[in-house]
């Protein structure tokens, strides 16, 4: 068994040695040895794979210690346990050398001698040591052997399967409060020679105060702390322990500490008892105590005396097992006997029935049998009479009294039991005074003189005629299932022996009757013949019109025996119920009566029979397939020479008139639950009490067994979260603040929950619902629920549950939309407090921002004068250079003209050549110059835009005369494609020519030859500005091609000045850099913007947008000279003109945050609000401000949203004032009762503010365009 864990090779030796520990010379300072010992902690690894774990318990060793060695030789150690040591001390560390402090006598191994496991044990154990350093035959350091990598290369797994914690634990624990200082930590380590302290908080309990293990702090910490330069005086220990502490169980084999230590990556666990007491701790070194060989040989003793015992007790459990075998084949064979008694008395029993047809010698026979087989003290049959009165009729007793013809009423019997015997229950009662009973039939049983029974119902036929009883009067006696299987079987045989005898009863009186009518008939027939024929003739025309009217009647119609016979029923009682004629030949109304309303129609009947002319009743039918139907009617009394023969009803099929009243009372009480959730929405914003009040009511209001309000951890991927309110009922669990974590649902279901999905399952187990979350729902007792998902904007926040814990359930539709409604509303309340909070964060950051405008502007104000001296010397600068420059090459080029022009004589072809090459160059030069000063020109603000009217076609035309030369050179085909009705754009034309020229150009430098050049424009129109102000329309000039590309990591440099994508692209191509610099300057000069998109090895496409108005760009009525003013107009309107221009919307809200959330919202957006907090204020506001636009809470206190919005439109001034219809109900019909009473749109809470500027700014532009 421990040959694994005791026998180990030198080979397998090697790996317990750690190579490469840390080593420092003598001179080094403690705190650089700190330092290299914190620093090598900090490479440990987190994985948990073999070679991982080993890693890291090397660098546990390497960072628990260094070797002090000066000229390879071994001085000292100085190990974790000596920093808490010299902490404790509190001495300076900042220049002490580490050979003052270091350990000199060293407890050393040769490696040449490590052939042994136990004998490194033993010098750890000898010494109390747990760092042995090894060394070679020349004395060098190899490397250490700790605790760990020893029991880490012994590995004995089944040793420490057998160990117990509480063999080896350390009891005496040194424990320190969580207020102590860590200088009070460091010098209990030292005082008490330990590598850890564990933190304690006391807990009291009925017997003793309990030191319960909150925490641990180890030398680690303090070697932390050493290398952090931390106060260790001034830092408590409840802010630097590691928690929560691992921890065992006394009776925990050493096994699991094992498993604990290396999956936790830790040295120690405390070891706590039933309370979570402390009791002691296990540690590394404690593991190696079951390597000891004493101790081994202890357990291998131990184990030999357990399996002695296991084998006797072996031994015992045989001998055992064999007689019990012995006395099952007895019982069983007695069993066998004792039914095979029981059979042949069946048989007899039925052969006598067959021979004999008296009733009386049956019975006596019957209980004489019974009783012998039973053994029991009494056996008696009992005859029901018609008043259900018991007579007894045979009996077999040793007792003198007999009951034979005693006479029972038991009005019990008649109330609740005669029903079930008639279903052919059997009733079975150990002891009366055990089991509930009323105590009129208590009484009843004890005077019969039975304490215990076996009570079975004898039928004839469907009718009940009798019950046969087997009784004890003294005791209580268990009946087993084989006796009741005996008296059931005999009642079967005795229901037929009383068909039997009552037929042949029958037969034998209709007999005597009949010749007796034969001969009265004989006599009286010539005399009745004519009067009959007469009377029949008469009856049949009056029947068939009383069958002509009952068949045309819708009611049904039927006549009822006494007995439940069905005598008559109409046509419509046929086809309603679905019987046909041969049906009700056997069809009792008993049958037809639903189960749950027999009681009620018994006592109609009998009060009918006693004396009651006409009733007014309300029941329920079984249809032939099962089906239920309600019938409301009245029914009487039909008697004949004062006899009741039957009872009489007509009945009216209600059921279509009683569902349609059980939904509108549904669905009224939904509805009003609703209003009254959505009303204490509005009215508060703690989510707590909307959560809890909202899962009272709806839980009451469906029936489920728990509804709760589920919410997700942020930051969780929707695979964690808690229930932030329940209702639960009682006797199930209680799912609050209960951390749920479902690994598949974040995954799986969470995008469809965020788009509104819901799910609804009827049993979890039906095998629709994943094994992963089937087993979630079963912790919390869950067999069907619905869940909704509850949305804050477009993110989801959680979720409304409902969960039927008793049994399985099939949701109907209407507790669907219910519930999905309100989940509608307990979003409006989580969207509403989130923007309620965001809009106090709101404040507050712009309170925080004017501070910090403030304070900026300050610094602006010392800036700028510096800005308006570097501005004024920069114009200096820029004007003396653009004189400068163009001086002399103005001289060059017209000197170059000159002598082309051969002013000064004639030219040869070789100085004309030369004459175009300064010519070219000059021009490059001046071109080169120009882009330079209109780069600086429009940085400092010095160039203006010429605005004036341009077509779109000719800009482009003339733009592309200046390359079409260059691209027919190189077989490059230029497209132009051009949107129909373009309009004529308001632009500087010479600057956006020279932005399409430089596009041009570089598309026809950087496209290879049988390139394509495509340039487009189209209009484009922004839905929503930057400030969501009203739309922005752009016309966008693409200069597309199929040339070299760009790649991505390039395109941000391209409108830097002087740059080009890279030195290749300068050699091959020409160019200064400056073009798409100046490109861009001039773009957004007329405020657009430029765009580009790139591929290497594709091609490009440069886009510029520029912005226009239609109003003015399509005006005809513009001149030349009316350009600067219309200008000004459209791009430069003045603040007093904005705020004047600003649209009067008019808020008609009760709810305090919705006015103040919106309203902010709007006034940001640069909108005039007023406000109105009710219905008839909203009419009246509206009626004197005459607003450019209304939105309308529908419900309003007073008048409602609805009215509110017709009565405005009876205003003539407000019939075109658009208005828009707010509401949280969201319920089927409210958009079409809003815009049929005038609203403009509608619009569901929770609105998303955006969609709702939106909305508000089409509203106030179509109202525009209208007028």
């Amino acid at each position: 068994m421990f040959n694994h864990a005791t026998t180990v090779t030198p080979l397998e030796l090697k790996p317990a040695i750690i190579r490469h520990p840390l080593i420092v010379e003598p001179d080094t300072t403690v705190i650089d040895a700190i330092a290299q010992m914190s620093g090598v902690r900090a490479c440990c690894l987190t994985t948990k794979s073999v070679d991982g774990r080993l890693d890291e318990m090397y660098l546990e060793a390497r960072s628990s210690c260094v070797l002090v060695v000066e000229e390879g030789k071994l001085l000292g150690i100085f190990t974790e346990r000596d920093v808490v040591r010299l902490s404790a001390q509190q001495c300076s560390l900042e220049n002490v050398a580490i050979r003052e402090v270091m350990i000199r006598s060293v407890i050393t191994l040769y490696e040449s001698h490590f052939t042994d496991l136990f004998s490194a044990v033993n010098l750890l154990q000898q010494y109390s040591i747990r760092h042995l350093p090894v060394l070679d035959d020349q004395e060098q350091v190899v490397g250490l052997v700790t605790h760990e990598s020893l029991r880490e290369c012994s590995r004995p797994v089944d040793l420490l399967r057998l160990r117990l914690v509480f063999e080896v634990m350390t009891n005496e624990v040194i424990c320190a409060a969580p207020d102590s200082s860590m200088l009070e930590i460091a010098q209990l380590m030292a005082k008490h020679h330990v590598s850890s302290i564990i933190i304690i908080e006391s807990r009291g309990s009925q017997t003793q105060a309990l030191q319960i293990p909150v925490g641990i702090i180890t030398e680690r910490d303090i070697v932390e702390f050493q290398a952090l330069g931390l106060n260790l005086q001034t830092c408590l220990a409840q802010a630097v322990m590691s928690t929560p502490i691992f921890t065992v169980k006394p009776d925990d084999s050493l096994w699991i500490v094992q498993d604990l230590m290396e999956q936790h990556l830790i040295r120690r666990l405390a070891v706590t008892g039933k309370e979570g007491e402390l009791l002691g701790i296990v540690t590394q070194s404690s593991l190696l105590k079951a390597l000891n060989p004493l101790e081994l040989y202890k357990l291998a003793q131990l184990l030999e005396k357990k399996v002695v015992s296991l084998e006797a007790e072996k031994v015992a459990l045989l001998e055992s097992r064999t007689i019990e075998l012995e006395q099952l084949v007895e019982t069983r064979t007695l069993a066998l006997t004792v039914k095979a008694e029981r059979e042949k008395l069946v048989g007899e029993l039925a052969a006598q029935i067959c021979s004999s047809l008296s009733l009386q010698t049956i019975l006596d026979t019957t209980v004489k049998q019974v009783r012998r087989v039973l053994g029991c003290e009494r056996v008696n049959i009992w005859h029901f009479q018609p008043d259900w009165e018991t007579v007894g009729v045979a009996e077999s007793t040793d007792s003198s009294l007999s009951l034979v013809g005693e006479r029972i009423n038991d009005i019990c019997f008649k109330e609740n039991c005669r029903e079930i015997y008639r279903q052919g229950q059997v009733r079975i009662v150990r002891d009366i005074y055990a089991i509930e009973m009323s105590d009129c039939h208590r009484q009843m049983l004890l005077h019969l003189h039975t304490r215990s029974k076996i009570l079975v119902p004898l039928l004839c036929g469907n009718q009940l005629w009798g019950l046969l009883n087997a009784t004890e009067s003294q005791y209580a006696r268990d009946w087993q299932e084989s006796e009741v299987e005996l008296l059931q079987a005999l009642s079967v045989h005795l229901a037929i022996a009383l068909q039997q005898v009552t037929t042949h009863q029958k037969l034998q009186k209709q007999l005597s009757d009949r010749k007796r009518i034969e001969f009265t008939l004989h006599r009286l027939n010539q005399d009745l013949e004519v009067r009959v024929q007469q009377r029949t003739q008469e009856l049949q025309a009056r029947e068939a019109q009383l069958r002509d009217l009952f068949d045309n009647a819708t009611d049904l119609i039927q006549s009822v025996a006494p007995d439940g016979r069905i005598l008559f029923v109409n046509k419509a009682w046929k086809e309603t119920l679905g019987y046909s004629d041969v049906d009700l030949e056997h069809l009792s109304i008993y049958q037809v009566i639903h189960p749950d309303e027999l009681v009620h129609w018994h006592k109609v009947m009998l009060s009918l029979f006693t004396g009651s002319m006409c009733l007014s009743i309300e029941t329920r039918f079984l249809t032939k397939d099962g089906r239920e139907i309600i019938v409301d009617g009245n029914v009487n009394c039909h008697l004949k020479d004062g006899i009741p023969i039957a009872a009489r009803g007509i009945f009216r099929d209600i059921t279509e008139r009683k569902q349609i009243e059980t939904t509108i009372s549904q669905q009224v009480e939904r509805e009003t639950l609703l209003r009254e959730i959505t009303q204490r929405i509005r009215q508060s914003l703690d989510l707590q009490t909307i959560f809890d009040t909202a899962c009272q009511e709806i839980r009451q209001v469906i029936g489920a067994d728990r509804v709760g309000i589920f919410k997700f951890y942020p930051q969780s991927n929707f695979d964690d979260g808690e229930f932030m309110a329940e209702s639960v009922v009682e006797g199930f669990p209680s799912v609050v603040a209960i951390r749920v974590h479902d690994h598949c649902f974040g995954e799986n279901y969470s995008s469809l929950y965020g788009k509104g999905r819901f799910y609804v399952v009827d049993d979890i187990y039906d095998g629709t619902v994943t094994t992963c979350h089937t087993d979630i729902l079963a912790q919390f007792q869950v067999r069907a629920n619905v869940v909704m998902p509850l949305l804050c904007g477009e993110e989801l926040w959680g979720l409304l549950c409902i969960h039927q814990c008793a049994t399985t359930r099939h949701w109907q539709q209407s507790e669907i939309d219910f519930t999905q409604q309100l989940s509608n509303q307990l979003a409006i309340a989580i969207q509403q407090a989130n923007l309620y909070e965001q809009l106090h964060q709101e404040l507050i950051e712009r309170q925080q921002a004017e501070e910090k405008l403030t304070n900026s502007n300050q610094q602006l104000g010392i800036s700028n004068q510096e800005l308006a001296r570097a501005t004024r010397l920069k114009d200096e600068f820029l004007a003396n250079m653009s004189h400068e420059l163009r001086t002399p090459l103005n001289a060059i080029l017209g000197m170059a003209e000159g002598l082309q022009d051969e002013i000064f004589g004639s030219l040869n072809e070789q100085q004309l050549k030369a004459l175009q090459m300064v010519e070219r160059s000059a021009s490059h030069l001046l071109e080169l110059i120009n882009d330079i000063l209109d780069v600086a020109k429009i940085e400092a603000g010095q160039i203006k835009p010429d605005y004036t009217l341009a077509s779109v076609a000719y800009l482009c035309q003339s733009s592309l005369t200046f390359i079409k030369q260059q691209a027919l050179q190189k077989g490059i085909e230029v497209e132009v494609k051009l949107q129909n009705n373009l309009p004529d754009v308001l632009v500087d034309e010479r600057r956006i020519r020279q932005v399409l020229i430089n596009l041009l150009n570089n598309a026809v430098k950087f496209t290879p030859e049988k390139g394509r050049i495509t340039l487009e424009v189209t209009w484009l129109c922004d839905n929503l500005s930057a400030n969501d102000l009203p739309r922005q329309h752009f016309l966008r000039f693409t200069v597309s091609d199929t040339g070299i590309g760009i790649s991505p990591e390039n395109i941000k440099k391209l409108f830097q000045p002087f740059i080009q994508i890279d030195s290749a692209l300068n050699r091959q191509y020409a160019g200064t850099g400056l073009g798409l610099t100046l490109v861009k300057r001039i773009v957004e000069l007329h405020g657009g913007r430029v765009g580009l998109t790139s591929e290497l090895g594709v091609g490009s496409c440069f886009m510029i947008d520029l912005p226009y108005t239609p109003s003015c760009a399509l005006s005809p009525e513009i001149t030349a000279d009316d350009k600067t003013s219309l200008t000004s107009q459209v791009y430069s309107p003045t603040i007093n003109e904005r705020i004047s221009l600003a649209p009067v919307i008019l808020l008609a809200e009760d709810n305090e945050a919705n006015i103040s959330t919106i309203s902010s919202y709007l006034k940001a957006k640069g909108y005039r609000i007023l406000l109105a907090n009710n219905g008839q204020q909203a009419i009246e506001v509206a009626k004197s401000e005459h607003p450019d636009l209304i939105l309308m809470d529908i419900q309003m206190p007073g008048i409602d949203g609805i009215n509110a919005i017709r009565q405005m439109r009876l205003d003539p001034n407000l019939v075109f004032t658009p208005i828009v219809a707010l509401t949280a109900l969201a319920m089927t019909g409210d958009r079409d009762r809003c815009l049929e009473a005038g609203a403009s749109d509608y619009l569901s809470k929770p609105v998303k503010l955006k969609h709702l500027v939106t909305t508000i700014q089409q509203l106030l532009n179509t109202t525009k365009d209208d007028k």
